[in-house]
């Protein structure tokens, strides 16, 4: 629930302001004002590695198991510390490895309780800056005046600033991109192009944040056996899914806005297109996907872990960019003047 409101807040507004500053490049607009959004695990991952080593704590420590006399009551294990009896347990070698605290503790019994993951502590400090920072950047943001147009759209010579009428004017506008129209919230959100796209985005999102979330683990499950999928390669697995994400984020807003301007200037036709490019992209990857872990588990081939990564690659990089160009086709759709509460929505 925190997290949502969180994104509700701190994502929409700048991208819905960014694109009324850029209304002839929505595509790169949004694309460039998310970007971070998808490849910040490139950063924040090392980060947040390095904050959680810094705050933890290895809980007290009495020994190895055979030197401990330990207590069992009603299936959990006390030991005596301090004077009194304490629950315990008892850590072996694999617990301490998949704890992060291999090399630096060993196996035996720790008393429940003491002792810190750092998960906490590092969230906390993540936190007060990403706050701090985005306050600061809020404050700076601000509306283009009624009735601007971009540089890109306007002559530099007084000649043609003379002969701007209504109708040139408008014309002019339509070839660069720019949308003239504006539908309202309510309106909106009862037509079915905004149904679709909702349905469109929520499937997009839920299999590439799937990915996101378990591909790590999918990718050691189904190939830890073989001699390449070491740690460093799942750590190198996690960062490439972020650049794709980043690449998908950048490289599809810009298509979008490059093949509206090759028909024309109708960006929601370069939209539709990039759009058709991304989803087409992900069907053939998903089914690459299990194939892939179908023939991966207990082979020893590559091939098959080759396809998982480039599939899944595939798929976030879509992601990315069905995220990033949203606000843009949003804002063809229905104009820009309810992008903020329209992206909202869905």
């Amino acid at each position: 629930l925190v997290w949502g409101l969180a994104n509700g807040w701190a994502y929409v507004p700048p991208v819905a302001t960014l694109l009324k500053w850029f209304p002839d490049r929505k595509g790169f607009a949004a694309g460039i004002c998310v970007l971070g959004y998808g490849g910040a695990a490139m950063i924040a991952a090392p980060l947040f590695t390095k904050l959680v080593a810094q705050f933890r704590r290895l809980p007290e420590y009495l020994g190895p198991e055979h030197s401990v006399n330990l207590v069992n009551d009603g299936g959990k294990l006390f030991a005596e510390y301090g004077g009194n009896l304490r629950e315990v347990v008892v850590a072996t070698s694999k617990d301490i490895i998949q704890t992060g605290f291999d090399g630096i503790a060993d196996a035996g019994v720790y008393v429940v309780g003491t002792g810190a993951t750092g998960v906490t502590e590092a969230f906390a400090c993540l936190g007060l800056g990403y706050g701090i920072s985005t306050a600061a950047c809020a404050m700076v943001f601000k509306l283009p005046e009624a009735g601007y147009t971009p540089p890109s759209t306007v002559k530099d010579t007084a000649v043609d600033v003379i002969k701007s009428e209504e109708k040139e004017v408008e014309d002019r506008l339509q070839h660069n991109g720019i949308t003239s129209h504006n539908v309202c919230t309510d309106v909106a959100t009862r037509t079915p192009q905004f149904g679709l796209m909702y349905a469109a985005f929520g499937l997009a999102a839920t299999g590439a944040y799937g990915f996101l979330s378990c591909g790590k683990l999918m990718l050691n499950e189904t190939f830890g056996n073989l001699d390449v999928v070491t740690p460093a390669f799942s750590t190198a697995f996690v960062v490439g899914m972020s650049a794709a994400n980043l690449t998908g984020r950048i490289g599809f807003t810009t298509l979008s806005d490059l093949l509206a301007q090759k028909v024309g200037g109708d960006p929601f036709y370069g939209r539709k297109l990039t759009y058709s490019l991304m989803f087409g992209l992900s069907a053939p990857a998903y089914l690459a996907i299990t194939y892939s872990v179908h023939q991966g588990v207990g082979s020893d081939s590559v091939l098959p872990l080759v396809i998982f990564t480039g599939s899944v690659f595939t798929i976030v990089s879509s992601f990315g960019g069905a995220a990033a160009t949203r606000p843009a086709i949003v804002g063809d759709v229905f104009g820009l003047n309810n992008v903020a509460p329209l992206s909202a929505r869905q």
